[in-house]
């Protein structure tokens, strides 16, 4: 149920002003504002398109029946949001009729999920009810009815938004609206139908570039995705993750579609969201693998991987690394390191494996991921990732470490 926030202020001519700000939904989030000045509505603020609610305000007699309308465009396989039913009158029964004329539901006052004012955040606004849902109705002038018992209080006032949403939709998560050129972009995809996520629909297509169509970059997001380490990224069904990573820095813009059959026939939904892409901040490059030898013994007991590391900027870094380990487990070290300021250059690093973590699967004799990362108070971030690096003599090492 969308939850509401409100808030007062003394506007031009010492004007009462009140702001109404949708703050979340179960079928939408989006920050959505609205202004009611001397009894009018109006929007002011909307984000997400196509999720745009309808707001309705109306004067409510004590003692009678007020018929609020409620406009449905677009084809009837949809489903229909609302938020609260915010009220000051004593509420008899609210009802939903469809433009024939036909009554959906009926609720009396015994029958409707109804927070009293006192138990609100804004009690001056009155009760709040909760409206259900529905599905798949028809376009033309619906009404809210709802019927007010005898009060010595006058007229009231009753206030509440709907919004309408297709049946079929795809949403798009991108875990940051920029990034730097080799660094992991993380896109999650949610496609829904009436407003539950769709699982078992295959990979979805996922592509990425510039206005002038130029470096494009594709990727599929996959259900239940793992990294390559075999770490597992969601489990929840019905949510797909796609990783991409950018070569040059440009404005990109990812764009995702889905299919799915409706009763009209076959309905496309797509997703699309712009990411920037600044220049590389950093780069990790294998230059060659030493070994040490067991003194008496012609094993080697652990060997070194020497690194030219770049990075735009002074700091903290750190080199990931994972290997396939024979028993199916990856091997993962950590190295750490800082690189000084005034010197944000290419600097040595050497990352030590130990003959205890030399049980490499000799199929896959390579690393599985090489990533550069840079730590500051505030965040660990990847600023370069390689995935499947080759390492040159890997496997005549690990024919002769020592058992």
């Amino acid at each position: 149920m969308p939850e509401y926030q409100t808030s007062s202020k003394r506007g031009p001519g010492g004007l009462l002003v009140r702001a109404t700000c949708l703050v979340a939904g179960k079928m939408f989030i989006t920050a959505a504002c609205t202004l009611v000045v001397a009894g009018l509505l109006a929007v002011t603020t909307v984000a997400q398109a196509g999720m745009t609610p309808s707001f309705r305000v109306a004067k409510v007699a004590a003692g009678e029946t007020t018929q609020v309308p409620i406009e449905i465009a677009g084809e009837a396989e949809n489903t229909v949001s609302f938020s609260t039913l915010r009220t000051t009158a004593e509420v008899v029964s609210i009802s939903l009729i469809d433009p024939s004329g036909q009554t959906i539901w009926r609720r009396e006052h015994t029958a409707l999920r109804v927070v009293p004012r006192a138990q609100t955040r804004d009690p001056e606004r009155g009760d709040a009810i909760a409206l259900p849902q529905i599905r798949d109705a028809k376009p033309g002038t619906w009404r809210l009815e709802i019927k007010a018992s005898p009060s010595r209080n006058g007229p009231a006032l009753a206030s509440f938004a709907y919004t309408v949403f297709e049946r079929f939709a795809l949403t798009m998560h991108v875990g940051a609206a920029s990034a730097f050129a080799g660094e992991p972009v993380l896109v999650t995809l949610r496609p829904t139908d009436h407003g539950e996520q769709i699982a078992g629909i295959g990979p979805i297509r996922v592509a990425g570039m510039t206005a002038a169509g130029d470096g494009a970059v594709i990727a599929e997001a996959k259900e239940r995705a793992k990294t390559p380490e075999g770490i597992s990224l969601s489990e929840e069904a019905g949510t797909y993750i796609a990783t991409l990573r950018f070569a040059r820095p440009g404005t990109y813009k990812l764009v995702a579609r889905t299919s799915a059959t409706g009763s009209s026939g076959v309905k496309e939904s797509v997703a699309s969201q712009t990411i920037v892409v600044g220049e590389r901040a950093g780069e990790a490059r294998v230059l060659k693998i030493r070994e040490q030898v067991r003194p008496g013994r012609a094993c080697v007991e652990r060997i070194y991987v020497d690194f030219e590391v770049w990075a735009l900027a002074a700091g903290r870094y750190a080199l990931n690394l994972s290997f396939a380990g024979s028993n199916g487990k990856a091997i993962r070290l950590n190295k750490g390191f800082e690189v000084p300021a005034g010197k944000a250059a290419a600097v040595m690093q050497s990352v030590v494996v130990e003959g205890k973590d030399l049980e490499l699967d000799k199929e896959r004799a390579s690393l599985l991921r090489l990533a550069l990362l840079r730590v500051d108070a505030a965040e660990i971030r990847v600023v370069d990732e390689q995935l499947s690096v080759p390492l040159d003599g890997i496997e005549g090492v690990l024919s002769r470490t020592c058992r």
